[in-house]
């Protein structure tokens, strides 16, 4: 059986070798890679939210806002 150090060390490896940003993020690589496949095209990037579709207003608004400040 493998530390929690070790297991952590084998997810960094896996997010960075998928190119993603490795962080604090509570999420297994092997769910990523099922999410990707869900899509049916991993070279689009993934994008997921738990916002049901009445509520995915407020995403709309945040991603107008933050484009607005860095452009």
């Amino acid at each position: 059986m493998s530390s929690p150090g070790e297991e952590t060390a084998i997810e960094i490896e896996r997010f960075a070798r998928r190119g993603y940003a490795v962080s604090d993020a509570n999420i297994r690589s092997a769910r990523v890679y099922r999410m990707q496949a869900e899509t049916g095209d991993s070279s689009l990037p993934l994008e997921y939210s738990t916002l049901p579709p009445e509520d995915e207003w407020i995403s709309d608004l945040v991603l107008v806002t933050w484009a607005k400040e860095e452009g």
